[in-house]
């Protein structure tokens, strides 16, 4: 009786005070009214909603289980209402005292603690939240670093790798497989098998394998080989992302055969399932960090290039080709490389090495991009002039190399001279 004679008398208090009540009840009754303050709200600057927030920080680390259930519910509908500014300003302190207070407690209370992480993800703080999770990965309670592995596998389950920091969750991860839980290595497999669904297994594995043991690397191979075929599909959507797929279902389909379907496969996946889209092939560009390859091509590398051994210049124009494999590489100073490729392809009598050459242009093709497109403009002539090669490993590499370049590089008006050039041609081939 006394504590419901406590509540009734602190109902009129101002809701702040409330909110840090010695007595726990009459906290818990604040963040259910709270709750229910938010549900009357339609418009996401109402003033009311910046005093909520401001209690929220507090509120998710409430010392009393009953009452930091409450709290968590009311956060929820507090997220689903506020603005990006304001989810903003609470999202480091809410975050981090979920994943410290929450995430390691009862089933229910971490169940709640994960669904108001999702939803700052939803309103634009994914990396903040994942900065909170990975800052729980070093707690010293087992269950606080099983809940923020586990809450961060359903961060990228749910919104994948372009709602998240990818790049920074794959680098956090090396440690967690060294980790005494077993529940957390497991887990920690479960977020590269999903990452390398996203990126690709080749960035994954160039980004990762390097930090981990024989036995991990296999172990994870195998799950990826595992894992189901074609690209995945976000099952939760930001709201910037939620938006831009009301835009485009609000304008109807793009016109068969334009480019509206190609450029969906590069930059509008994450915008939620689309049958077409299972197909795309994974493009790691989008989520690898720029690398320059420049710096490793040293002394041995221009010498393989001009040496009088075939052999040596193929082993030279591998070592190009392997580095260029990277997905996303640094417009750096290629004029030399560029001038090498073309004076080889152009005068070098051995088909292996000409056929290497060509498949480096292609591959930096695919790694540069747009800052290639000049580059790939002008050996546009060049490569067509192979299709009259009568080695098929020459014509073979040519075509993979424009097709690339055709892809990443340049569109057909660029080179529809030289295409028409080729045309004319009086060998038919």
């Amino acid at each position: 009786m006394a504590d419901d004679d406590a509540v009734k008398e602190a109902a009129k208090l101002p809701i702040d005070e409330r909110a840090t009540h010695a007595n726990w009840k009459v906290r818990s009754a604040a963040f259910e009214d709270i709750k229910k303050g938010v549900e009357r709200v339609f418009n996401d600057d109402d003033p009311v909603l910046l005093e909520y927030a401001s209690l929220m920080p507090k509120a998710c680390a409430d010392g009393n289980a009953a009452a930091l259930d409450k709290a968590l519910e009311a956060l929820v509908v507090l997220l689903g209402r506020t603005n990006e500014q304001l989810a903003a300003r609470m999202v480091s302190g809410c975050s981090l005292n979920i994943v410290t207070k929450c995430l390691g407690a009862r089933a229910g209370t971490a169940a709640k603690g994960a669904d108001c992480l999702m939803a700052f993800i939803e309103v634009e703080c994914g990396d903040k939240v994942v900065a909170a999770l990975i800052e729980g990965f070093g707690n010293k309670v087992p269950k606080v670093v099983v809940g923020a592995v586990d809450a961060l596998l359903q961060a990228v389950r749910a919104f994948g790798a372009r709602a998240l920091p990818a790049q920074v969750i794959l680098k956090a991860l090396p440690p967690m497989f060294e980790s005494k839980d077993a529940k957390a290595r497991e887990l920690t497999k479960l977020i590269v098998v999903e990452l390398a669904r996203w990126m690709g297994p080749e960035l994954v594995r160039s980004c990762l394998f390097d930090k981990l043991r024989d036995a991990q690397k296999d172990e994870v191979d195998k799950l990826i080989a595992e894992a189901p075929p074609g690209r995945p599909q976000p099952e939760r959507l930001t709201r910037k992302e939620a938006a831009k797929q009301a835009a485009k279902a609000a304008a109807g389909p793009p016109a068969e055969g334009g480019e509206a379907a190609g450029a969906g496969g590069a930059a509008g996946g994450a915008s939620g399932p689309a049958a077409a889209d299972d197909q795309e092939p994974v493009d790691s560009y989008e989520f690898a960090e720029p690398r320059d390859i420049i710096p490793s091509l040293k002394k041995d590398f221009w010498e393989g290039l001009a040496a009088a051994k075939w052999n040596e210049r193929k082993a030279a124009l591998t070592q190009l080709k392997d580095l260029a494999s990277y997905p996303r590489l640094v417009d750096g100073d290629f004029g030399d490389v560029n001038r090498e490729l073309k004076k080889i392809i152009t005068k070098d009598s051995h088909q292996q090495v000409v056929s290497d050459a060509i498949l480096c242009t292609g591959t930096l093709a695919k790694g540069l991009r747009k800052d290639y497109r000049g580059v790939a403009a002008s050996l546009c002539s060049v490569l067509l002039e192979k299709y009259k090669d009568k080695a098929a490993v020459v014509t073979r590499a040519a075509g993979e190399a424009l097709t690339s370049m055709h892809r990443y590089c340049f569109t057909l008006g660029d080179v529809a001279e030289d295409i028409a050039a080729a045309l004319a041609h009086q060998n038919p081939k």
